[in-house]
């Protein structure tokens, strides 16, 4: 399997690969999920980070403060939740693109 990294800096030299081989294969689509994921993975990781300044100010706050946090911590998880769901079904399809993405033919063949 071919990295991402080099799929994305070298899609022309895929895109010669996969009609020497005679592989049909979305290219494009196959970036775009690789972007989204992406994007996906870094508000996710935005989100939990929120959550995490987030525990140390409820455990510093006092009563009447903490039910305002706690509120807003419930959307935040609820966000990060839908997010990960969001992202299972992207990644699935990712996966299958990434998989069937042929190696390249050495120069010779």
């Amino acid at each position: 399997m071919l990295d991402i990294k080099f799929i994305r800096e070298h899609a022309d030299i895929v895109k010669a690969a996969m009609k020497k081989k005679r592989v049909k294969l979305d290219l494009s689509r196959l970036l775009e999920l690789d972007e989204q994921r992406l994007s996906l993975l870094r508000e996710t990781e935005q989100l939990r980070a929120t959550q995490n300044a987030a525990n140390d100010q409820i455990a510093k706050a006092p009563a009447a403060e903490k039910k305002q946090l706690i509120s807003s911590m419930k959307e935040i998880a609820a966000k990060v939740s839908e997010l990960k769901e969001t992202s299972a079904s992207l990644e699935e399809e990712y996966e299958d693109l990434l998989l069937r993405v042929p190696q390249i033919p050495d120069a010779s063949v």
